[in-house]
């Protein structure tokens, strides 16, 4: 193969939006409990990570179910302590970018070759994240789609790319989850690298071309495949 392009997944693959979001919702638990909420933390922890795997991170009112099963429904002092700390959390993004990721972009950049981000969430918050982290101008061209299980969500990213005159297989998907990352577009004939961080991590069966740790691993396989 001869490497033309790459595509990134964004979230525990850029980032480490796993260990961001347990940060980010003790900042607003220790808001909370500042403002005079008289729950232990351990139980309002386990509550709010319950919220968010039913929910799912797009939803917008963790906090208000939360204050609601905790019997404090329309107690907006409190609540607004804890939405304002999470926001407030993400000032600090920056400090939880994947080690290696500058390296490894600038390092493609400087081989001219093309970087893309297909990253499944909401635009506006998925291009915050990528401003707050002071990466989004290392990008050719940046897709997110609201569904990545949902593979007619593809077709943008599939048509703009084979537009390029690239062979699929000259293009390595890197992403961290095997199920949206790795097997749809090693299907489609892309090379594949999965990443083992964030919460998938444990899942340590994969079909992917070749496994990396963090992005200085991702870095020695692009630099054996160029």
């Amino acid at each position: 193969m001869e490497l033309k392009a790459v595509v990134f997944d964004l979230d525990d693959t850029l980032y480490l939006s796993t260990r961001f979001n347990l940060f980010a919702r003790r900042q607003a638990i220790e808001a909370m409990m500042l403002r005079g909420l008289n729950v232990p933390f351990s139980k309002q922890w386990k509550l709010l990570n319950q919220i968010y795997e039913e929910f799912g991170s797009n939803f917008e009112k963790h906090y208000n179910v939360l204050m609601e099963r905790l019997g404090r429904k329309n107690d907006y002092r409190i609540l607004s302590a804890g939405v304002s700390a999470h926001h407030a959390a993400k000032n600090l993004l920056s400090y939880f970018i994947s080690p290696g990721c500058f390296e490894l972009l600038l390092f493609l950049k400087e081989k001219h070759v093309k970087i893309f981000l297909l990253t499944g969430g909401i635009p506006v918050k998925q291009w915050d994240k990528l401003n707050l982290l002071g990466i989004a101008d290392f990008f050719d061209e940046v897709f997110v789609v609201e569904d990545k299980h949902d593979g007619r969500q593809l077709n943008d990213f599939l048509e703009f790319y084979d537009k390029l005159g690239f062979k699929r297989s000259d293009c390595f998907m890197i992403g961290d989850r095997e199920d949206v990352d790795v097997k749809p577009m090693k299907k489609l004939g892309f090379k594949t690298i999965r990443v083992f961080q964030g919460k998938y991590s444990a899942k340590k069966k994969t079909t992917a071309d070749f496994k990396a740790r963090d992005l200085f691993q991702v870095k020695k396989i692009l630099e054996k495949n160029l």
